[in-house]
């Protein structure tokens, strides 16, 4: 049982490499006992189901899911819509996220951050919201939100990516 919970994305469509997987993968290894880093698949029944089961089998305190999103920014994502694709299933239509005073205050304050209300509405929407119906649902969780991720790019090589990574976790972790 690990405090944390770290998600990524396996790479898809054009992108070779995700670095939302990469960083939850390296995470998980980096602080094992402390986080749990899983790769999820960009389908929106697998992520979901796989989702699902790490937050009953971890059952972690916080919960950040991340995702690949073109751009040069870091993304907090403050909502997210009921996909099509989970009609099936009971829940809001909309949910917020649970995200602590601190961690928006910074994500307001530095320059590679931004807070958005416009997750994307795909598989990266369809797991935050997969995410906060959990929480809705009376776990443990009391932090659980998606942070998007820039592509590896000249702009934005992993080095940098991870950086900028690390000093957003690190300030989730000050409280």
């Amino acid at each position: 049982m690990s405090d944390i919970l770290i998600t990524g994305f396996t790479p898809f469509h054009n992108f070779t490499e995700n670095p939302s997987g990469m960083l939850a993968t390296e995470y998980g290894e980096r602080y094992p006992g402390l986080i749990t880093g899983k790769v999820l698949p960009v389908d929106y029944q697998l992520a979901r189901k796989e989702l699902s089961a790490l937050l009953e089998t971890v059952r972690p305190s916080a919960c950040i899911c991340m995702g690949l999103a073109a751009g040069e920014t870091f993304r907090l994502e403050t909502l997210a819509r009921k996909p099509l694709q989970y009609e099936q299933y009971p829940g809001n239509a909309i949910y917020y996220s649970q995200i602590p005073s601190h961690i928006r205050q910074y994500c307001s304050e530095h320059e590679h951050f931004i807070i958005s209300e416009n997750p994307g509405q795909y598989v990266c929407e369809a797991t935050l919201w997969t995410l906060l119906d959990q929480a809705a649902g009376g776990n443990n969780l009391q932090t659980a939100f998606f942070l998007h991720i820039p592509a590896i790019s000249t702009n934005w090589p992993y080095t940098r990516i991870k950086q900028v990574f690390t000093d957003f976790f690190n300030t989730c972790l000050n409280k």
